[in-house]
């Protein structure tokens, strides 16, 4: 029986990955399942640059009949996710054929000093927006768009300030196995860090996960964010079909005051950074219209 798969998090590991790093550059990786017709083994690759599993959109079928599509795309220099996972089973396969499901996700990571001129506390917003669509629908299958982010602000000397976080974690999950006539949001966090859903249309799921938190000049700030798509079977025999299409998704963005930014040897932080005035007010702005009007750029 498929299993909804909220709660794992594959960006974790790069957390930890990119805080090790002794040069801190970002570090990213993209898996796909399956990658071969014969083998249910995921294709997984690890760099420090763009990485781009498939991208043709090859399907493959296996001796049983059952075709999947995976395909992921990440680039870590601009915090950019793409992705597709779908598959289809046929009325003749039989009940002794186990099929699995089509899965693809990608994660990064990197680190960065806030540098600034100030001596206070500074404000961060740090978003992940993504989007996609739950298509080709055939019977009920299992269908999951997630989006994961999670940060880690370490102030300078390594001592945590009293009653600031230093973690922060923010998860939204789209599901669905009742043919797309429903769409359930399922969450991560709460307060500073609680997910946005924008959109539980279907064929436009718009999501934001977001982590909203206070910082001193010098702190090292780790981001890490996942974004994946499951399609799963109906249970048993009957013909099946579905496909999670994240090809248009976004990315990371981060919002500092004004003379603020990011050093060390990681492009990723400066490039998605956004100077404004007051970055909770302006991620407030992003989360209705201006949020709307965002994606909808993205997918022209």
């Amino acid at each position: 029986m498929s299993t909804i798969r909220v709660g794992i998090l594959p960006a974790t590991t790069f957390f930890f990955l990119a805080f090790s790093t002794a040069s801190f550059a970002v570090v990213s990786e993209a898996s796909r399942s399956p990658a071969t017709a014969d083998s249910s083994t995921p294709q997984t690759v690890n760099s420090q640059g763009i990485i781009d599993l498939n991208p043709i959109g090859e399907v493959i079928t296996d001796t049983a009949g059952y075709s999947t599509r995976t395909q992921m795309y990440v680039n870590p220099d601009q915090g950019i996710f793409k992705g597709y996972a779908g598959m289809s089973r046929g009325a003749s396969i039989p009940s002794t054929v186990v099929t699995s499901e089509a899965s693809a996700s990608g994660s990064m990571g990197a680190s960065g000093w806030l540098s600034g001129t100030g001596t206070d506390l500074v404000h961060i917003v740090a978003q992940l927006n993504f989007d996609g669509s739950f298509s080709n629908i055939q019977g009920k299958p299992l269908l999951q768009l997630i989006g994961d982010l999670q940060v880690i602000s370490v102030p300078l000397g390594g001592k945590p300030l009293p009653g600031i976080p230093t973690t922060f974690h923010s998860q939204l999950s789209f599901v669905t196995f009742d043919g797309g006539k429903t769409v359930s949001p399922d969450q991560v966090g709460t307060g500073s860090t609680a997910p946005q859903v924008v959109s539980l249309d279907p064929s436009h799921l718009v999501g934001v996960a977001r982590a909203s938190f206070d910082a001193m000049p010098g702190s090292l700030i780790t981001l890490g964010a996942t974004v994946a798509g499951h399609a799963n079977p109906e249970f048993g025999v009957t013909p099946s079909a579905g496909a999670v299409d994240f090809l248009h998704t976004g990315g990371l963005q981060l919002f500092l005051p004004t003379g603020y930014s990011f050093s060390g040897m990681d492009p990723l932080l400066n490039n998605i950074v956004t100077n404004v005035p007051e970055p909770e007010t302006y991620t407030l702005f992003l989360a209705g219209l201006g949020m709307v009007g965002f994606m909808g750029r993205r997918r022209k």
